[in-house]
């Protein structure tokens, strides 16, 4: 139950972070929460944020401890299992080493996209340079045939 609203608030967050101006706190509450947290969150906090007495920082802030909360009490299997991960000798590490390993395979990721648009552009512009070619050729034989047209007179 709370999984799938940590995955709407990361959802809706990510939204709100690219476009404020078409996702507005409204977005984040109209989730069907079975929790209560989400209902709770937005009694306490919804027209202090359209006040503008609080930033979308709190708002998360908040959400966040209600929902770590909400899985200390109920999921406690859960909560245990993230709470011991930490103390594996070498956790640190390993998460930074997953993280410049992912990191390294996005801007590879990347990179091969960048190249395949480039080569669809250049493709592309292959095209429309033949086609200009063609009617720069046409135009140049047009002239040919004026002159010699205009020289015979």
């Amino acid at each position: 139950m709370a999984e799938e609203l940590w995955h709407h608030a990361l959802q809706f967050l990510d939204k709100y972070r690219t476009d404020i101006s078409n996702y507005d706190i409204g977005h984040l509450y109209q989730f069907e929460d079975k929790t209560g947290i989400l209902e709770r969150h937005k009694e306490m906090f919804e027209t202090l944020f359209l006040d503008s007495q609080v930033d979308m920082k709190i708002i998360f802030y908040e959400l966040i401890r209600m929902l770590v909360d909400y899985e200390r009490s109920v999921e406690q299997d859960v909560f245990d299992d993230t709470r011991t991960i930490p103390k594996i000798e070498g956790y640190q590490e390993l998460t930074n080493k997953l993280q410049r390993h992912l990191t390294k395979q996005l801007i590879k990721d990347l990179q091969e996209l960048e190249k395949f648009k480039f080569k669809e552009n250049d493709e592309q512009s292959n095209e429309n340079d033949k086609d200009k070619f063609v009617q720069l050729e046409s135009k140049l034989q047009q002239v040919e045939q004026c002159s010699m047209t205009i020289m015979d007179r």
